[in-house]
């Protein structure tokens, strides 16, 4: 299952987080997690037993994909509207879509 969080205003400024944690901006807030894979401001993130990748498919564009796990549709949505919310920041805008095969792997074809 991918998402793509579109953002109209243009990219969000995201700062990676300390060693071994850069995927933190993506998490929301008091969420338990554990970083499985990180490169290039991208990569993938463990939470719930549940693996998330985080990918910028453009520059105002990020997708988030579940690679491995099952949740229910309202808490995928869930989650990925928290992602967008924090990445967005308190003042920014964001478009959330259900998003097709291309982009799970988070480049455009």
């Amino acid at each position: 299952m991918a998402f793509l969080i579109r953002f109209p205003d243009g990219p969000p400024e995201v700062v990676p987080g300390p060693p071994d944690r850069e995927l933190a901006p993506y998490v929301p807030a008091g969420t338990p997690w554990r970083q499985v894979n990180y490169g290039q401001g991208e990569g993938q993130v463990e939470i719930d037993g549940r693996e998330w990748g985080f990918y910028w498919f453009r520059p105002a564009e990020l997708s988030v994909v579940l690679h491995a796990g099952e949740v229910g549709f309202e808490g995928a949505v869930g989650l990925v509207r928290r992602v967008a919310e924090q990445v967005a920041g308190p003042r920014g805008r964001f478009e959330l879509l259900v998003a097709g095969e291309s982009h799970r792997v988070g480049r455009p074809e």
